[in-house]
């Protein structure tokens, strides 16, 4: 069974530009717009992985983040955390 990854990126281009790579290497893919529909699914999915933005609409990626480590069933879920800030 492939790893199951969820894609959480409010930038509709980029989601399905990375939804899109992936699955196309495999990998069973779920996504979410905003920061509230993504850690739902991170409680209903148990996805292997997070990719995860740190700037999202109702709830900031960092927050989402905070919540899964204290979560004693989701905290070992590996997080990767994409930004597009700059470092100005």
């Amino acid at each position: 069974m492939p790893a199951k990854i969820l894609v959480i990126e409010d930038d509709q281009s980029v989601r399905e530009a990375m939804v899109y790579n992936l699955k196309q290497e495999g990998y069973t893919v779920v996504s979410a717009s905003d920061g509230e529909k993504g850690y739902a699914l991170i409680r209903s999915e148990l996805p292997d992985l997070v990719i995860l933005d740190i700037m999202l609409p109702q709830l900031d990626g960092l927050a989402i983040c905070r919540m899964v480590r204290k979560n004693p069933d989701i905290s070992a879920t590996p997080i990767i955390m994409l930004s597009a800030r700059g470092t100005q």
